[in-house]
This record gives C-alpha cells, structure tokens and sequence, in this order.
C-alpha cells in the first residue's frame, strides 16, 4: 500500500511477481495466481511491459504446475514475445530456457 500511495506502481508490480512466485514455489498455487494476477494488471495499466512480460512468465509457471498446458504455453510465449520487441536480451534468455521451449 505505502508503495502505491508514492505512485511507485512499477515496483508494485515487480514485488507482486516476485511474491508470486514465491508462493508458487511454497505450494500455494491460488494465492499465487492471484497475486501474478494483479501484477500483470498493474504492469498493463502503468504500461510496464517489462513487468508485464516477467509476470507472464511466472502465471506461466503455476499454470505449468497446475497441469494447463495450453495456458502456460501462451503465456511463456507470449512474455518472450514482449521481451523480444522490447531488446531485452536478459529476459528472452530467460523466457526461451522455460521447460515450455
């Protein structure tokens, strides 16, 4: 909340995937989907693709846990495909080494 009252959204959006993932990680696997939820929410209404792309990645990997497939698919790709247009070499590494690809 104090993140978002210093307009710092983008930080915001950043520990919300972060967060995610580490709720994913510990097995709970619904609070982390809505947790990358609001992220990627966040990173499109601020216009952080960045953002948005790494959170598409890690709704990708609790996808993947949860066994929907299709889903996690289209979201690694679709992350990767944001990093690509945006030049970020880092990131496409990192979306192109998912056990997706």
């Amino acid at each position: 909340r104090i993140l978002r009252d210093l307009e710092q959204r983008s930080m915001v959006a950043h520990n919300a995937y972060m967060l995610a993932w580490l709720l994913g990680f510990s097995g709970r696997p619904d609070e982390a989907l809505e947790v990358v939820e609001a992220s990627i929410e966040t990173s499109h209404e601020i216009g952080s693709a960045r953002e948005e792309a790494f959170a598409l990645f890690d709704r990708s990997e609790v996808n993947l846990s949860a066994g929907r497939l299709d889903v996690a698919l289209a979201d690694a790709e679709r992350g990767t495909s944001i990093l690509v247009e945006l030049g970020l070499s880092r990131g496409e590494l990192i979306g192109s080494r998912r056990p997706l690809r």
